[in-house]
């Protein structure tokens, strides 16, 4: 089942085209139908220590379920990796990412039986994050393209007291599609908003006014959550392995504009420690000159940073997908 990017941040500006309007429908659509009340039933059935094991069984079949090109992208993967596809072949590294992005919806599905889905997970760097807060200026956690982002960080910031208001859009969840978003996409945020303080739509207020709302709330020196992503209307390109990755500048936009500290986070599983939460250093944003130049400069800090992250846990990052 395919990921979609939580959207454009407000403030990402030009000429170039933005993306597509909505189809009604998705040709994943009838597969989520079908999948989705089968997966319920296992991780209601199932106990949770045989869910990795599950998964690794049906992880090749699901494949598809992720890229509509399954070679095209392991190609992309081989060209990103270079050299070191020779200990991390890009199939498996697709088959890897399958069967834990079933993992991940099994622990959403769980949410919704009697007593819940209650994993521990361990938060660490939180000293960033109450560093910016002592500044008085708020903090944007921009939440890294990783299988567990979505419910596993929401969960652990929730737990930790950190009220955060999250930037998202219709298209987040199981599909793109105007159907999707309206009938399948709820069944993921309803979960998620447990743990939200609030959920800040582009879709619904549109650019103007959720960059207002975010705003607002950081000038209250509070926190505010972006997921990092590739959807802009003038993304930056930044070296990344043996290829490049583009991501949406947004996030550091909005740091520049409001002072806020911007601290990458990445979540992940580990099969030894479970689930953590990582809190990283915040990236340097800086404020005098060319915004643009600025913006480009902390996606290179960025992009810097998350390689080594991906390669300890290539068959999580749903990046893979975005190149």
């Amino acid at each position: 089942m395919t990921r979609s990017p939580t959207g454009s941040l407000p403030g990402e500006q030009g000429t170039t085209a933005g993306p597509p309007a909505a189809a009604a429908v998705s040709a994943s659509d009838g597969a989520v139908l079908f999948g989705l009340p089968f997966l319920l039933a296992t991780s209601w059935a199932l106990p949770e220590g045989a869910w990795p094991r599950f998964c690794g069984a049906v992880a090749r079949v699901a494949v598809p379920m992720l890229s509509a090109d399954p070679a095209a992208t392991a190609a992309v993967i081989q060209r990103t990796l270079g050299a070191r596809a020779a200990d991390l072949p890009p199939e498996r590294v697709l088959e890897r990412l399958s069967g834990e992005r079933i993992l991940a919806i099994l622990q959403l599905l769980r949410s919704y039986r009697p007593g819940g889905w209650n994993p521990r997970i361990r938060l660490s760097g939180t000293e960033h994050l109450e560093a910016a807060l002592a500044r008085g200026r708020g903090a944007i956690l921009w939440i890294g393209m990783t299988v567990y982002a979505d419910l596993v960080a929401k969960m652990a910031f929730h737990r930790a007291g950190f009220e955060v208001s999250h930037l998202s859009r219709a298209s987040h969840g199981f599909s793109e599609s105007r159907f999707g978003a309206r009938c399948l996409n709820p069944v993921q945020t309803r979960v998620e908003d447990r743990f939200l303080r609030q959920r800040v739509s582009l879709s619904t207020l549109g650019s103007r006014a959720a960059l207002a709302r975010l705003e607002a709330r950081l000038a209250e020196n509070g926190v505010v959550s972006v997921t990092v992503h590739r959807t802009a209307r003038r993304p930056v390109a930044a070296p990344f392995l043996d290829g490049e990755i583009v991501l949406a500048p947004g996030a550091a936009v909005l740091a520049q504009r409001s002072g806020a500290a911007l601290l990458p986070v990445f979540a992940w599983r580990d099969e030894d420690e479970g689930l953590t939460v990582a809190i990283e250093a915040p990236l340097v944003v800086g404020t005098d000159g060319d915004g643009r130049v600025l913006a480009e400069a902390v996606v290179r800090d960025y992009a810097a940073r998350l390689v080594p992250q991906v390669l300890s846990r290539p068959g999580q990052w749903t990046g893979w997908l975005h190149l």
